[in-house]
């Protein structure tokens, strides 16, 4: 069976990226991942939980109330998982462990000064994995 790994952060890419790959392959199994950077206070829902956010409380948020936003996910009844750390090396690390045969992944598309300063995950993740990566842009 197929297997493909979708990083997410809630963004309209993301779920872009996941219609997709549900489409593209509908018999795959896949698996959502969420990476907490504790470091970076960059999602909406990561300022709310404040400075002392953990673990925990990410995976409780992904799966309470975030994870609401991706109805596939829960019709498919997708595992999901979210993991601490910096993006790029904990994506790399999650398709390795789940064996994954392909990432699917949103991008924002981030050109000049904000791709200098902010980097790119989908391109870090592209450069360091031996998965092929579809990567969805957030705009059509």
């Amino acid at each position: 069976m197929t297997r493909i790994l979708v990083p997410t952060d809630f963004s309209e890419g993301a779920h872009k990226a996941l219609k997709l790959a549900r489409e593209l392959m509908p018999e795959a199994q896949i698996k959502l991942v969420h990476v907490f950077n504790p470091e970076v206070r960059s999602l909406p829902y990561q300022a709310s939980l404040g400075i002392q956010a953990n673990r925990e409380d990410a995976e409780k948020h992904f799966q309470d109330e975030v994870l609401a936003q991706f109805e596939e996910a829960q019709r498919a009844n997708m595992e999901t998982e979210v993991v601490v750390g910096h993006p790029v090396e904990a994506i790399v690390e999650s398709a390795r462990l789940f064996g994954a045969d392909y990432i699917f992944m949103g991008t924002h598309a981030r050109k000049g000064l904000n791709l200098f300063f902010l980097g790119s995950v989908a391109q870090g993740v592209m450069q360091r994995t031996p998965v092929p990566v579809m990567v969805v842009p957030s705009h059509d």
